[in-house]
């Protein structure tokens, strides 16, 4: 019986499709530790433009020449913090949710419809914060689930943290938010307080909690 079973299950392993490639991550084309001008170079080289500047912090924005097929997505962007030697130590990345309908991204009436989606997470005087992750989770969220659209986004950027990092240390009932701990860093995936984003938050050491505004 199993000499019949092996030629069976070889052939079934041959006709599903490979697994993905995995997504990858803010930190593996920009180390942590990376000097400022290490990580300019990379964005620039790889399609993304300088968008604000502080002394501790930078702000790409992914740039693209072709015209964008739908004009009210907005574009994706990363922020990066450097301690005081020049190394990068905390990431946060902007990914923009695209609804179907986009009329119906835009009548969300349950956000604050011009709310800056990084507002809880940079000083404007001063670039990005820390305590990322306790930022994001001290987000006030709606007492429902997100909208399709955006828990899709969300739970297919989730599962290469959830492959990574293992059990989430935290994850809001509803799927506003979850939080990863590895042995050196804490990593953070919320939705954006204005909807229309998805924030990956990676940062080197951990920082102390924060309360909600």
């Amino acid at each position: 019986m199993r000499s019949l079973l092996l030629p069976v299950l070889g052939l079934l392993a041959a006709c599903m499709p490979p697994p993905p490639p995995p997504r990858p991550l803010v930190v593996d084309n920009v180390p942590y530790g990376a000097n400022r001008q290490a990580a300019r170079a990379w964005h620039l080289a790889h399609g993304w433009c300088v968008r604000r500047t502080w002394p501790t912090t930078d702000e790409f924005e992914r740039c693209d020449p072709r015209p964008q097929a739908n004009p009210t997505i907005q574009p994706i962007f990363t922020i990066i913090r450097y301690d005081a030697s020049g190394g990068s130590v905390s990431y946060a990345l902007f990914t923009p949710v695209q609804f179907l309908d986009p009329d119906r991204g835009a009548r969300l009436h349950w956000w604050e419809s011009k709310t800056n989606p990084d507002h809880e997470f940079v000083d404007p005087a001063s670039g990005l914060l820390t305590g990322l992750a306790s930022r994001g989770r001290a987000i006030s969220q709606p007492s429902y689930p997100p909208e399709e659209e955006q828990w899709r986004l969300f739970d297919a950027l989730a599962a290469e943290l959830d492959k990574r990092c293992g059990k989430r240390a935290w994850a809001e009932d509803r799927g506003w938010g979850a939080i990863w701990h590895t042995k050196a860093s804490e990593i953070g995936l919320f939705i954006a307080s204005n909807g229309h984003w998805i924030i990956e938050t990676h940062e080197l050491e951990l920082q102390p909690a924060v309360t909600a505004h």
